[in-house]
């Protein structure tokens, strides 16, 4: 793999390696923390062939867009040919600068921590709320429960792991029963504000997002329930009630124009870890979509039944104290 990422770094002109670790952490696409021989720091990452040279264009437009309102944005690094990304092997490859920031670390969550990141959220999306901009690229099916429960009724169910097939029915009138009247407030989004895409100063308070492969022109709750779906993934003491609660005053304060309420919220997060399950149980068979981790898992479907059963259960736990 550091042969291809020679083979990219020699399409830029950012001097030497000195050296090259990959992360972890991406659901799909491979990222790598480089560093060069004047100590500069880059993130050099492999897209999957789910996007295309179009999501580049967005990228751009999108964080030129949000650092003129003040937000501190991944940019993206142009070759020696002028590009924002280069091909080897017909895969895309980008480069773009290191931002700084600390790892969220569990032992500073507490109720403020919360109220900061519905905070952020809702002020990325007042942000948002002024670029009229309709992003070229869009991955098939992405947030259209529609697609992902047609796609759950097209494989055989005999095909699905043994532990989650009678769960598949339960899965799929859930997520249409918490899906209602969540279709209000559209905008451009960002589609995967789930906490690992935050970023923390070095005063542990979230400041800014990553990941610009998602953004998408939809209702501000599939964003309100994706992260909030991360939040609740969490080991911390504090109840889920509380958490959300708190999320919601942070995130009406970061966009005051939207009276987000518990129950939309409650709505949108069983909405969002039901659409998970349902879309990590469908790769469980089809292994088109997500990477898997090959040093703790066999396979890719024993990697996806283990999500899908994580968000299954998530919903079931959710569910009961809510």
């Amino acid at each position: 793999m550091h042969k291809k990422i020679q083979q990219v770094w020699e399409q830029y002109d950012l001097g030497g390696i000195v050296e090259v670790e990959k992360l972890s952490g991406g659901l799909i696409n491979e990222t790598f923390y480089v560093i060069n021989n004047d100590q500069s720091r880059y993130i050099v990452q492999h897209l999957q062939g789910i996007f295309d040279k179009d999501l580049m264009r967005d990228f751009e437009i999108i964080a030129e867009h949000l650092t003129k309102q003040g937000w501190t944005c991944p940019i993206l690094v142009h070759s020696k040919n002028g590009s924002n990304y280069v091909l080897i092997q017909s895969e895309i490859w980008r480069v773009y600068k290191y931002i700084e920031a600390k790892d969220f670390l569990l032992e500073f969550l507490n109720e403020e921590a919360y109220f900061d990141i519905g905070n952020l959220l809702g002020s990325l999306h007042k942000s948002l709320s002024t670029l009229e901009y309709l992003p070229l690229h869009k991955v098939e099916g992405f947030h259209d429960k529609d697609f992902y429960i047609n796609k759950a009724f097209m494989i055989e169910r005999s095909l699905y792991p043994e532990s989650l097939r009678d769960a598949l029915d339960n899965i799929v009138d859930n997520l249409q029963r918490y899906s209602k009247n969540l279709e209000n407030f559209r905008q451009l989004i960002h589609g995967d504000p789930r906490i690992e895409n935050i970023l923390f100063s070095s005063e542990n308070k979230p400041y800014t997002f990553i990941d610009y492969d998602t953004f998408m022109f939809a209702s501000i709750y599939i964003d309100i329930g994706d992260c909030l779906r991360s939040l609740m993934s969490l080991d911390d003491k504090l109840g889920f009630a509380e958490r959300i609660r708190q999320f919601i005053v942070g995130y009406c304060k970061g966009n005051p124009e939207v009276a987000l309420g518990y129950d939309e919220a409650l709505s949108a997060l069983k909405c969002v870890t039901l659409e998970l399950a349902l879309r990590f149980l469908i790769d469980s068979v089809d292994q088109s979509y997500f990477s898997w981790d090959s040093e703790h898992y066999v396979s890719s479907t024993k990697h996806n039944e283990a999500r899908a059963k994580q968000f299954w259960d998530l919903f079931n736990k959710i569910d009961k104290e809510l």
